[in-house]
């Protein structure tokens, strides 16, 4: 949802205010101003429809939700909050856009009420067209930097990828990158070389797992089922990618069973049961 406000020379009588569902594609060349009020996936777009509209309409953007011009907003670094993070995104389109960008704090009863405001340009409107395209260049970009990533990266190849800052804490905190990787199994796959995002969807076997049954099954001994959170299901933010019901691990409070222990002298007791796939939350750096 989107709310469009017009106002007309502060007469009140001749303010029309309209609320209605809108596109990233709807234009409204009589606007003043577009106000996008925890607007959710419309937040990146709020900039760039008011200036193809006209060069005279305003926006008033005051993010919540993380998104991007395609789906879920990916962070960039670990050294800012994932909130100040995207503010800055968010800034940064205003100032594509060609919009002297201010942000300001509301009073208001929430922890996201930082607001983004874009009341003048950077450009005169002889240059429109010039805009136009770095706009269009820009939102390309983007969506092409957020859906082509590859599959899979050597260690070499991620290690790249990070600062000497970064490669530094990881020795610090965590015994290296691929201690990292060890650690956080059940996120990370490592074949021939080459580190993957594990799909716990396929039932792929490791050593000392029989063939037969399925992945649910063979995730955990039936007396360890349900006995612990999902750990995607409570953290990540698409869930887990296998259903309740085919899942080892509890996807709410309500299913969870009590662990049943077994004396240390019992023979037949239960081995230890690795619950790598569903660990507690990753470290902080991870996130």
């Amino acid at each position: 949802m989107g709310l469009l406000v017009r106002f007309c020379s502060f007469h009140w009588l001749e303010t029309w205010l309209k609320e209605c569902a809108i596109s990233p594609n709807s234009l409204f060349r009589e606007a003043d101003w577009l106000i996008g009020n925890h607007s959710d996936e419309l937040t990146p777009w709020i900039p760039v429809m008011a200036a193809r509209s006209s060069y005279s309409c305003r926006y008033f953007v005051l993010p919540c939700c993380f998104f991007d011009f395609h789906g879920k907003y990916n962070r960039r670094q670990s050294k800012k909050t994932q909130y100040r993070e995207y503010l800055d995104f968010v800034t940064e389109v205003g100032l594509v856009c060609g919009f002297h960008v201010e942000e300001d704090c509301l009073r208001i009863p929430s922890t996201k009420r930082v607001c983004l405001i874009g009341k003048s340009r950077t450009y005169p409107i002889i240059q429109s067209a010039a805009l136009d395209e770095q706009r269009a260049r820009y939102i390309s970009r983007c969506q092409c930097c957020s859906m082509t990533m590859p599959e899979s990266l050597t260690l070499s190849e991620i290690a790249a990828r990070l600062n000497e800052e970064t490669l530094k804490h990881l020795r610090n905190e965590y015994g290296g990158l691929q201690t990292l990787l060890r650690n956080n199994h059940q996120v990370f796959e490592v074949l021939s070389g080459r580190v993957h995002i594990r799909d716990w969807r396929e039932g792929k076997l490791s050593s000392g797992e029989k063939p037969g049954g399925t992945q649910a099954e063979q995730g955990a001994p039936s007396k360890a089922r349900k006995t612990r959170l999902c750990w995607f299901a409570i953290h990540h933010p698409q869930g887990c990618p296998m259903t309740s019901g085919s899942c080892s691990y509890a996807h709410s409070v309500e299913e969870l069973r009590p662990p049943q222990r077994v004396p240390k002298n019992n023979p037949a007791r239960v081995p230890p049961v690795d619950f790598g796939s569903h660990k507690e939350p990753l470290p902080q750096i991870m996130r």
